[in-house]
């Protein structure tokens, strides 16, 4: 079963790319979506909406079908004031249907994000051989800026560098990178990321390419772990982690500053210092059995001249 959902006019699908909205708390508008059943089969497909959610790893999903939900998706009904709809579409055949949008009265400055979703339920067969429900969902993204301050923040916690050496005592270690990203604005951002180790020497380290951060929602995190190759050990370390942060396409933000975190770590070459202690200890060895050397012919010539003096009888 292939289907989708998109923004629609009266006509059919407008080519907007997903429902975005600025609005005023208290604000109501009208608007349409449009279903196709894209497959040669009649398929019944579930319309409803969810708010989205930030997974573990900062990406951006809906809420389940059984969750209420508390934010934007109580702010869509379909037509006739219903949260949820069950539509029964034949082959290749597109419907257009209206929604009402109604933000509430209290509804917080900033971003809110939902989805209008197209459900379909199908029966497969699980690891356990029987069959089990298996729910494939076409998400709509619903995005809601709503008036008021807006605050465009990005904060890196949690940055820690931890060095891993090489046993060539001439060779470059590497090191692993972890920090938290956390988006502690009020709108959706995402970001691009620089990261700089620096020593006594100047800066070092092979210049991996970083992840461009994803769209986050309000108060998601997205963690981030880098390894960074070829970085030659001097000792007391720094790292620097600097993201410029990105708003929605479109989108109209207040001046979005740079996000900026650094940490120091150790870099110790302990095999090139194992490597100077062992050609010291060598030498001094040498150093000391060289006196020794030294030191026997001269106790020999003390031996010959000792005995009774010259002249005497």
């Amino acid at each position: 079963m292939t289907f989708g959902i998109g923004p629609a006019s009266a006509k059919g699908i407008d080519g907007r790319p997903y429902l975005n909205y600025t609005t005023s708390p208290g604000a109501r508008t009208a608007d349409r979506v449009v279903v196709q059943n894209y497959s040669t089969k009649p398929i019944t497909l579930q319309l409803y909406s969810a708010d989205a959610t930030a997974g573990a790893s900062g990406a951006i999903g809906f809420a389940a079908r059984t969750n209420p939900g508390h934010d934007a998706n109580r702010w869509i009904t379909f037509a006739g004031g219903r949260s949820s709809l069950t539509l029964a579409l034949k082959p290749r055949a597109t419907q257009v249907l209206p929604i009402d949008v109604a933000v509430p009265a209290n509804a917080t400055p900033g971003d809110h994000l939902a989805g209008v979703l197209a459900s379909f339920t199908g029966k497969v067969v699980g690891r356990s051989g029987q069959n089990v429900n298996l729910e494939q969902r076409v998400a709509l993204r619903a995005l809601f800026r709503v008036s008021g301050t807006i605050r465009s923040q990005m904060a890196i916690e949690h940055l820690n560098v931890d060095y891993h050496g090489t046993m060539n005592p001439f060779g470059a270690g590497s090191a692993t990178v972890t920090y938290v990203v956390r988006n502690t604005g009020n709108v959706l951002l995402s970001g691009k990321q620089r990261l700089n180790l620096t020593g006594i020497f100047g800066s070092t380290g092979s210049r991996s390419k970083l992840v461009q951060l994803p769209l986050m929602l309000p108060g998601a995190s997205f963690p981030m772990r880098v390894r960074v190759s070829d970085v030659w050990p001097q000792l007391l370390m720094h790292a620097r982690v600097t993201i410029a942060p990105l708003g929605v396409a479109g989108a109209v933000n207040p001046t979005l500053s740079p996000a900026s975190a650094a940490a120091s770590f150790w870099a110790v070459p302990w095999s090139l210092l194992t490597l100077v202690l062992l050609v010291v200890a060598l030498a001094a060895v040498l150093l000391v059995w060289r006196r020794k050397l030294n030191a026997r012919p001269a106790a020999h010539a003390a031996k010959k001249i000792t005995g009774p003096a010259l002249g005497e009888a």
